[in-house]
């Protein structure tokens, strides 16, 4: 049973009352509670909204990355167009397994720095489609053998975007059921697809050449001082959506949808490298 003596003294049910208020203050004080505020108040047991934020210096992120990232990334993907394009020339010039096998390598390197450029498909890169005409999967290899067989093509015509590029190189390089030796002897006995895959690297490099003018020059500074807004079309803005669209859709579906053979409409079509 509760002892109620213990509060019909007067002095001692206020005493307990103050205590029990002062308790209140000390243990529920209230505050700004995140750690990352500039007034964080780690004595704070109750968030009051009272937080406050540096503003965040977005034209500082467009300058890193501009300047540690866009810029190093184009320099390398153009020294390795360069690369594979004097490599596809030699090839062709004199088509031999020693000069087979150092355009594979040149084609492979290139590749693969396309993979850290592929995503900044804005600015000048959406302004001449890059992607479509660097990168299109899959590459409709039975024009690329028309084109071949007829001598003629034109690589500035949107509609050879699947007969051009990475993948049309990747058909070349690897035909199926072709030895190393009787890939040299199609190219000896055949003078057009030569000229069709100096052209091949040549329509790379002509594009990485612009993109990467472009970049170095005036574009740069436009895509820095576009800090202000986040709306559709500013840079804040380019680059997120272009990261989400080269993630949801291109990785994702070039990478593991089509591989898997998810997508039915690409069945019968065989996955090359991406």
């Amino acid at each position: 049973m509760i002892n109620f003596s213990f509060f019909t003294n007067k002095t001692t049910l206020i005493k307990a009352f103050t205590v029990l208020m002062i308790f209140c203050f000390t243990d529920c004080k209230k505050g700004c509670t995140d750690p990352l505020a500039t007034n964080y108040n780690p004595n704070a047991k109750k968030e009051d909204q009272s937080c406050e934020y540096e503003n965040f210096n977005k034209q500082i992120l467009l300058e890193n990355l501009t300047n540690n990232f866009i810029l190093p990334a184009f320099d390398a993907y153009k020294n390795n167009i360069e690369n594979l394009d004097l490599a596809s020339t030699t090839f062709a010039n004199s088509p031999s397994i020693p000069n087979l096998t150092n355009l594979r390598s040149s084609w492979v390197n290139a590749l693969l720095t396309w993979q850290d450029v592929a995503m900044l498909d804005f600015g000048p890169a959406e302004y001449i489609v890059l992607k479509s005409q660097t990168n299109t999967f899959p590459c409709d290899t039975t024009n690329i053998n028309l084109n071949i067989s007829s001598g003629t093509w034109t690589f500035t015509n949107a509609t050879y975007n699947d007969e051009k590029g990475f993948q049309a190189l990747d058909f070349l390089l690897n035909r199926p059921a072709f030895s190393d030796q009787q890939l040299v002897d199609y190219f000896i006995a055949n003078p057009n697809s030569n000229s069709y895959l100096m052209d091949l690297t040549q329509d790379l490099l002509s594009n990485c050449s612009y993109v990467h003018s472009e970049w170095n020059s005036s574009y740069s500074e436009i895509f820095i001082n576009d800090y202000e807004s986040n709306a559709q079309g500013s840079s804040i803005s380019d680059v997120m959506n272009a990261l989400n669209l080269h993630y949801e859709y291109y990785l994702r579906r070039g990478k593991i949808g089509l591989p898997l053979g998810v997508l039915m409409v690409f069945l019968n079509k065989k996955c090359l490298s991406l």
